[in-house]
């Protein structure tokens, strides 16, 4: 709806500017005739620029956006990204994460949402916390796989030393509201590892 809107918009000023300048490259006879006609135009086409231009802002402001928070485990050791809707009425609906992580198999592999234990939410007013990985025993990391119905379905294990260093990156998709860029840290930092 809102690219119909910007499109009247766009349409409505071009219009206003080709009535002014042709009014304002015609003659004086010409501009007594016309004049009168092009600045009513001209009037009409700006407030209607104007009040679709306040229309965008007004629904852009009630638009849900999210952002990443903090990475933080669980007793269990299970890794998570904190998720949170800072702005905007009502929910980003089919929130969708997917993991990737360099020079490994795991590229694009669905994730999920830990509290609720599925591959796709609606995000609200509740603060969501995306599956990253699992370290067990501190020598084994196991990036999680969900199916496409609902929960985890395989799981990929690797050995830390392996992609201590590797980077990895957590993308979302929805089907409304305004999602995060890509977040992108190393292994290492997550984990809290210094060398």
């Amino acid at each position: 709806m809102m690219k119909f809107w910007f499109g009247i918009s766009a349409a409505m000023f071009v219009f206003g500017i080709a009535i002014g300048f042709y009014v304002a490259v015609n003659s004086s006879k010409q501009l007594a005739v016309l004049g009168a006609t092009g600045a009513i135009i001209a009037i009409f086409s700006g407030l209607g620029t104007a009040t679709t231009a306040m229309n965008l802002l007004l629904q852009w402001s009630r638009e849900p956006i999210l952002r990443f928070g903090t990475t933080a485990p669980n007793s269990e050791r299970v890794y998570h990204l904190h998720v949170t809707k800072t702005r905007g009425k009502g929910v980003v609906e089919n929130c969708a994460a997917f993991l990737t992580v360099e020079d490994t198999i795991v590229t694009d592999s669905p994730t999920i949402w830990s509290l609720y234990g599925k591959r796709q939410i609606n995000i609200g007013d509740v603060d969501v916390h995306a599956r990253l990985f699992k370290v067990v025993n501190g020598e084994t990391i196991i990036f999680p796989v969900a199916n496409e119905i609902q929960g985890l379905d395989m799981e990929n294990p690797y050995p830390l030393k392996q992609v201590i260093d590797k980077w990895l990156t957590l993308r979302m998709v929805s089907t409304s509201g305004n999602i995060p860029k890509p977040f992108k840290d190393t292994i290492g930092n997550i984990v809290g590892f210094h060398k």
